[in-house]
């Protein structure tokens, strides 16, 4: 699959912690941790690309409680940056960008 990142060889290169959750999926991880502290569990699954890192990747992560946040990245195109939080008596939505700026 192309990439839009490939001009940027650090992102491909498995040596240089490349890959979509290193670079852009930490702060879809940083969300969840600050939301549910560190989860209980964490199921996942990537797309390996030729490079040796993974090129998409999806992810469960649950509390204690068994509540669930989930995160998708990928490398092969831009996707929305934002995320939403949905509770028994709301909806939060960050429109993003999603970064380490937001405030809970």
């Amino acid at each position: 699959m192309a990439s839009i990142f490939r001009a940027i060889t650090r992102i491909f290169d498995p040596k240089l912690a490349g890959g979509p959750l290193l670079d852009l999926g930490t702060y879809q991880v940083s969300l969840l941790t600050e939301i549910f502290g560190v989860p209980e569990r964490v199921v996942g699954l990537g797309q390996p690309d030729p490079s040796g890192v993974n090129g998409q990747l999806s992810a469960i992560l649950t509390d204690a409680a068994g509540n669930q946040g989930t995160l998708s990245t990928t490398l092969y195109g831009f996707t929305p940056t934002n995320a939403v939080i949905v509770g028994t008596e709301g909806t939060i939505r960050f429109d993003g960008p999603l970064s380490p700026a937001w405030s809970i």
